[in-house]
């Protein structure tokens, strides 16, 4: 069971989509069900999560957790292909083979027929799930300085937020950062959960003149309309700041 709480958000029957990003209101559900169906993804998930569904009592025949089912119980719309497994004697969780498309609604349908003898209303169980839409903040947390001694030369740190799972390949196209025109280099520290990129812009030199280093972001190049820009004071040699 600690495996069904770490990659879904696991619902009963009737307590559907209790965090909403989007207005999607998900078709009703027969309640027969729920004599042999006590839990089932829902709600918004991360596109590398996985689908499951809890039975309402144990299965009775054998079940092999190594090995994927070989019956076809789970069918999505987009497709998606995928492997389905027994999680204990009353978890099935189907794993997509790739990560699903971010901010979608998939529509799934569970063979419930193959596992229990079900009437013939009741043969397959759909219900619905959404996908997180993928999005970032920029958060810029201070200057400081690579060597006490030297006050000539800062760094620059902050973080990336992101709403889902982004690959680290991801993020240097993701910001910029500029001083007199001259591009300056960004070091990423990414996060092995996929949620909260450090980095630090590297090299900003102070001189006897206040500055400025702009740090400009756009998502279009993982499919996100979000785009900004600020700009961060340096302060000149002479000033204690």
């Amino acid at each position: 069971m600690p495996v069904l709480f770490r990659t879904v958000l696991a619902a009963f029957l009737f307590n559907l989509y209790s965090c909403q990003q989007k207005s999607h209101q998900p078709p009703p559900i027969d309640p027969g069900f729920t004599s042999y169906i006590s839990a089932f993804t829902s709600g918004h998930l991360s596109r590398q999560a996985g689908i499951v569904i809890r039975l309402a009592e144990e299965y009775p025949g054998e079940i092999n957790m190594s090995e994927p089912i070989e019956a076809g119980l789970f069918q999505l719309s987009p497709f998606v292909s995928g492997s389905a497994y027994w999680i204990d004697q009353q978890t099935i969780e189907f794993r997509p083979d790739a990560d699903m498309k971010s901010g979608t609604t998939y529509k799934v349908d569970f063979a419930l027929e193959k596992l229990v003898d079900v009437p013939g209303n009741l043969k397959t169980f759909s219900f619905e799930f959404q996908t997180i839409e993928q999005n970032f903040e920029i958060d810029l947390e201070g200057q400081q300085t690579y060597d006490p001694g030297n006050l000539q030369w800062l760094q620059l740190s902050g973080s990336l937020k992101t709403a889902d799972f982004l690959e680290s390949s991801l993020l240097p196209g993701l910001l910029t950062a500029t001083q007199d025109n001259k591009a300056l280099s960004i070091v990423w520290d990414p996060d092995p959960e996929g949620r909260i990129h450090q980095f630090r812009i590297d090299s900003i030199e102070r001189s006897d003149k206040e500055g400025v280093v702009l740090v400009a972001w756009e998502g279009k190049s993982i499919g996100v309309r979000s785009k900004g820009e600020k700009e961060v004071v340096i302060p000149a040699l002479g000033e204690f700041k």
